[in-house]
């Protein structure tokens, strides 16, 4: 915790903005989202929630880096590998990254960027992240490597990582990858897939039940994305579904999830947010659906950087129902104004 607290003053110390030999240091994004949940029966915390900081380093047009220091949480580790989360202060990326025209390579602790929601950042999220990232079914942040590239509006963009965010010991890859097309106004569509081998070794000591997986012997694991984003004028419509498959001892399982948002700007200052959340983590065992509808109002600033929700989600159970639907109170501070 010191020698953060120490980057982070040193840092700050220097002329954040000065041209030096050694390239240009700048604060690329200060975030700060904490938020008050109210949970039946009679449950309520305040929380920091996704606040961070990040800093960047320029040394020409093509070639620089990214540190971003903020709750380890944001990394959101596979479930997979571990039941436990670590909530300590820490740095959740950090990357070298190179651009031109032949695309962006970055290489370190990366954003993954799998589908539309796996792909913002915490300063543009409006909702809180759906069920599907919620559980942990897949990583936002991993080292590795990732290469994107695009054109006339065609992108394709693949990240190998080695789930060392998750407890992964025995060195095996996953791949993610996104494919889609954007007019670069107001629409994106495409595909996203990761794919990827879990052995005993990392998996014995977690009690993850996806799909009916079995954490003592070698897994098998497929996961598809289908996605739809347009947000016109005042409108934002996000269709995201999620389609999984596990592979163990030659019998395939599957689970799915998706969600779909809406979202009217009612004027330049207040706005009305609408969600229906689904997953099913085994599609052969019944009681497990997890399905919540979540209704939300935002007042903002006119650059959407200094902005306060209230969102009241309603928790639909598979058979009897629990009292466990919830009420937060975001207050979200952003030196950025979001790109949607």
């Amino acid at each position: 915790m010191n020698w953060l607290i120490h980057i982070f003053i040193t840092l700050f110390g220097l002329s954040v903005f000065a041209q030096e030999k050694l390239g240009v240091l700048s604060v690329e994004e200060v975030l700060l989202r904490p938020y008050f949940l109210l949970q039946e029966p009679q449950s309520g915390e305040f929380f920091l929630g996704d606040s961070s900081v990040a800093f960047g380093w320029k040394k020409s047009h093509t070639l620089g880096a990214i540190f971003r220091i903020g709750s380890q949480t944001l990394l959101n580790s596979s479930a997979r590998f571990s039941d436990t989360v670590d909530d300590r202060l820490g740095v959740i990326e950090a990357f070298g990254q190179v651009t031109g025209d032949d695309g962006r390579l970055r290489v370190g602790l990366v954003p993954l960027e799998y589908g539309v929601e796996g792909g913002w950042l915490e300063s543009e999220l409006t909702l809180h992240r759906s069920l599907f990232f919620q559980r942990r079914v897949i990583a936002l942040r991993d080292f590795g490597l990732s290469y994107q590239v695009g054109h006339q509006g065609f992108y394709s963009q693949m990240a190998v990582d080695n789930c060392k965010s998750g407890g992964n010991t025995y060195g095996r890859m996953f791949l993610t990858a996104n494919w889609g097309w954007s007019n670069y106004r107001n629409l994106n569509l495409g595909v996203a897939a990761q794919t990827g081998t879990t052995k005993p070794e990392s998996t014995s000591t977690s009690n993850d039940t996806f799909a009916g997986v079995d954490p003592t012997q070698e897994a098998k694991w497929r996961l598809a994305n289908l996605f739809f984003h347009w947000y016109p004028n005042n409108w934002q419509v996000l269709l995201e579904v999620h389609l999984g498959e596990l592979e163990q001892n030659k019998v395939a399982t599957k689970l799915s999830g998706g969600h779909f948002d809406l979202g009217y700007r009612l004027n330049p200052y207040s706005q009305l947010l609408l969600r229906y959340d689904h997953f099913d983590p085994n599609e052969k065992s019944y009681g497990d659906l997890e399905r919540e509808v979540s209704l939300g109002f935002g007042v903002s600033d006119k650059h959407n950087t200094n902005s306060l929700y209230v969102i009241a989600t309603k928790a639909i159970e598979q058979g009897q129902e629990v009292n466990n639907d919830q009420l937060r109170l975001i207050w979200r501070l952003t030196s950025l104004s979001q790109r949607h």
